[in-house]
């Protein structure tokens, strides 16, 4: 219940309603779920904003960001929000045993001084307006001032009554923000198990004991009940809006090009996608069509991206997936198989899903065709590949419904199974008077 309620997108709060009064004009978004010591899910999430929305004083920063206790007359929800939710500590000389303290100070640098207004430092870091005038006393007694306020945006404060805090990420705080919050990863630790007897014993002959450093390194992480759940049922850890398409830039003929090391030489350069990057695509399609000449090399892929990708054979034409399910056809059974194609499908992103089902179907299908034949009393063995294509089709669409995401063929745009085709299946009789080959029939 606790991964459920928790997975409302970050999108529903940012792009709803009202959005422009929260952030302004959003451009961009990426967030991370991350998962608390005592294992309840909470999300970091970087925004960007447009160009004409963009903090340029210290004036717009007060219009989304605020730390200062709001007025518990007039806005008394709020005010029970802020103080229940966004109240560092206390810490500091009223509360020096505070689990943040460290060395006499407080490891958040609380409490925050008081300013008359919000300005920015020499390095680009904000200090917030904190006015002297506000207090307010919590429930062991201990008052405090908006030294302790956490950053928030008041009206997503409003809106989820929750702690959600938010702050202004300029210069070089984004490199912070970047690299330290969104990508730093879960925590690790690196133990080892050594048995007591032989350490005392070791030590007392004065022998030192060999340390094989890649036996005892343990790669150790702590999975609780509700990232478990979070990942069982399959949510988003990790989100980004919108895609990025990398865009090569080099000299002529100094492009990077990739291939295996057992692969031939000769063939490598025979591939017609070979030296092909969306630099010298984009330079032959302006030579050859000159309809986006007026487009700049960051903007082309925006009218040209599937023209331009799928002419270069960069993209699209998923030869990567039919190989992966030829190898795989070497030694899987069909059951295994089948469950590769529907991996496929979920997991992907199968550019055309129903070629690629005309181009595996056949492979799918021998497991099916034996105990057609292992049923029939007819000495002919000829199955229909109708008849093979509905089977495969059904055990297709009992996989998706089964699995974690509960899919459908028809989201894929592959045709589902006839609504009679299990009656079908279990009529022997009918199944071997329309098991005929129709095309030797033709003839």
């Amino acid at each position: 219940m606790a991964a459920r309620s928790n997975t409302f997108s970050p999108k529903s709060a940012i792009y709803s309603q009202n959005s422009m009064d929260w952030f302004a004009d959003i451009v961009a978004d990426l967030y991370t779920i991350e998962f608390q010591k005592r294992g309840l899910p909470h999300c970091h999430t970087l925004l960007w904003v447009s160009s004409s929305s963009r903090i340029r004083n210290p004036v717009d920063v007060d219009r989304y960001i605020s730390v200062e206790l709001p007025n518990p007359t007039t806005d008394p929800l709020l005010y029970r929000t802020i103080t229940t939710c966004k109240i560092h500590g206390p810490c500091g000389l009223i509360n020096p045993n505070s689990v943040c303290m460290k060395g006499g100070k407080c490891s958040k640098s609380f409490p925050k001084p008081l300013n008359t207004h919000t300005f920015f430092d020499k390095q680009g870091y904000v200090h917030y307006k904190r006015n002297s005038s506000a207090s307010h006393t919590l429930n062991n007694g201990i008052q405090v001032h908006n030294g302790f306020v956490v950053p928030s945006n008041r009206r997503l404060c409003s809106k989820f009554n929750a702690h959600i805090n938010v702050e202004y990420c300029g210069w070089n705080m984004l490199i912070k923000y970047l690299f330290k919050y969104i990508s730093k990863g879960v925590e690790r630790v690196s133990f080892g198990i050594h048995n007591s007897q032989s350490d005392s014993a070791a030590s007392s002959t004065g022998n030192n004991i060999p340390i094989d450093e890649i036996k005892n390194f343990v790669d150790g992480r702590f999975i609780c009940p509700h990232e478990s759940a979070w990942r069982l049922f399959n949510f988003n850890i990790h989100v980004r809006f919108p895609p990025v398409q990398v865009l090569a830039v080099h000299l002529e003929d100094m492009q990077n090009t990739t291939f295996q090391d057992n692969d031939n030489l000769e063939s490598v350069v025979k591939n017609p996608a070979f030296g092909k990057t969306t630099l010298n695509s984009w330079l032959r399609s302006n030579r050859d069509d000159d309809s986006g000449s007026h487009l700049k090399y960051s903007e082309y892929s925006k009218l040209f991206r599937w023209d331009l990708l799928h002419a270069s054979g960069i993209i699209g034409d998923d030869k990567e997936w039919q190989s992966v399910f030829d190898d795989a056809a070497l030694w899987a059974s069909c059951s295994q198989l089948r469950k590769l194609f529907c991996h496929l499908l979920l997991f992907c992103d199968v550019s055309n899903p129903l070629q690629m089902w005309e181009y595996t179907w056949s492979k799918m299908s021998d497991d099916v065709r034996y105990r057609f034949r292992s049923v029939s009393s007819s000495n002919d063995d000829y199955v229909s590949d109708d008849i093979l294509q509905q089977q495969i089709l059904l055990e297709l669409e009992k996989d998706l419904n089964g699995c974690v995401l509960a899919k459908s063929l028809s989201d894929f745009q592959i045709p589902l199974p006839a609504s009679n085709i299990c009656a079908l299946l279990e009529n022997r009789l009918l199944l071997e008077e329309s098991g005929y080959d129709k095309e030797e029939l033709h003839r």
